[in-house]
Formats: structure tokens, sequence, C-alpha cells
């Protein structure tokens, strides 16, 4: 008798060319832990810290994982995570689910992106992170 190898979800971060001092800072960093289960679980459940680097109020208002196959959202937890106000300097550790409708093999087989819908200043704002899976995690965007 035997298992489904395991897969681990890492977050690599993006190199981006240098911006100028005069370009719109992050409102928020996001930081996802690694997960790793076996390759053919049907949902994804990382740990997703959120910290509000702004000056102002934030409202988290929901959370996304954009893959090559589907978008999926987050599944709504029993105890009504959203919307959740970080107050400046405030960090949050939230627990995503997202119900995969393919095991994390196939819904990561190619880079995904985690993204976090945000409202501040009355205006609604998105940061993205980069996920992606086992031996993928040494690349560079």
């Amino acid at each position: 008798m035997g298992c489904d190898p395991a897969i681990s979800i890492y977050q690599v971060k993006l190199v981006h060319p240098a911006v100028p001092a005069s370009a719109k800072q992050p409102e928020l960093s996001v930081n996802v832990k690694g997960y790793r289960n076996l390759i053919g679980e049907g949902s994804y459940r990382p740990e997703v810290t959120i910290k509000n680097l702004s000056s102002s109020q934030a409202t988290i208002i929901g959370m996304e994982l954009i893959t090559t196959r589907k978008n999926y959202t987050d599944k709504p937890s029993p105890e009504g995570l959203y919307p959740l106000i970080l107050q400046p300097g405030a960090t949050a550790v939230l627990h995503a689910e997202f119900e995969l409708d393919q095991g994390l093999l196939n819904t990561f087989s190619k880079p995904a992106e985690l993204l976090v819908h945000y409202r501040i200043e009355n205006q609604n704002e998105i940061v993205k992170t980069r996920l992606v899976s086992g031996a993928e995690k040494n690349w560079i965007f």
C-alpha cells in the first residue's frame, strides 16, 4: 500500500527594477508561510501574515488565489473573518482556505498569485505575491 507524495508551496519574492522615490510605496506587506501536504489534497490552507505599513487604517476585504487553471476565492470562515480592520502598524495572521477543483500538484504546476483585496482611504486596492511549488522555489521572476 502506498500514499501520494507530498508537495510544498512557497512564496517567492519578485525581483523588480529600481523604482523612483516618488512612486507609491506598498501599503501592506504579505508573507505566506510555506505549506506542505499531499499532492492530491483538494484544498490549499496557507497561513498569511499581513502588516499595515501605511499611516492609515486598512480594511482587508478578502483573498483570492489566481492560477493558470482557475481563480479561487478564500472560503469564508465560520467566524466571519472579513472585513478585517488593521490599524496603522498592526499585523494580522489569517488562515485562508481555498477549495481546489484539482489537487495541489495540478493547481500549482505553474506559478500562482495570492491577491489580498483591501480598502484604504476609500479606495479599493490589491497587493499580490507569487507562489510556486516544490522545485520551483528558487525561480527568480
